[in-house]
């Protein structure tokens, strides 16, 4: 009974990363955030890509002292991105500490699921044998 707990969870991992290998990471849906989810986005007015975390209208507003909000007003969620965040500027050159390169994002927290998943699945074979 034990080593079929064992196999179900190994069929878990591997549907679980085949899952994970066919989704992308999050996005910032306009109305469901989700806030925090980070992307290596090309905003135009800048000559490079840069991280952008999805954070609320408000957040953004109160954070620059209402000079910075999403551009569509209807939106709740939209992307932060980086030299506004750290450096208060809205184009031109992207900085070092802010530049990333697309995909980067996807790769990193399929890698990171993925760790966590076997990790588990592991710790259960070991609990229930």
């Amino acid at each position: 009974m034990k080593k079929r707990h064992c196999i179900n969870a190994l069929f878990l991992l591997i549907l679980a990363l085949c899952y994970i290998s066919n989704t992308e990471a999050a996005t910032c849906s306009p109305f469901q955030g989700p806030s925090g989810a980070r992307e290596c986005v090309r905003f135009s007015g800048y000559n490079d890509y840069q991280w952008a975390t999805c954070q609320t209208d408000s957040y953004i507003k109160s954070t620059t002292g209402n000079r910075h909000s999403c551009r569509n007003q209807n939106h709740i969620y939209c992307w932060y991105q980086c030299m506004i965040g750290t450096y208060g500027t809205d184009s031109g050159d992207v900085l070092s500490s802010c530049r990333c390169t697309p995909g980067e994002n996807s790769a990193t927290q399929k890698e990171s699921y993925t760790f966590v998943f076997v990790v588990l699945v592991a710790i259960v074979c070991q609990l229930v044998s």
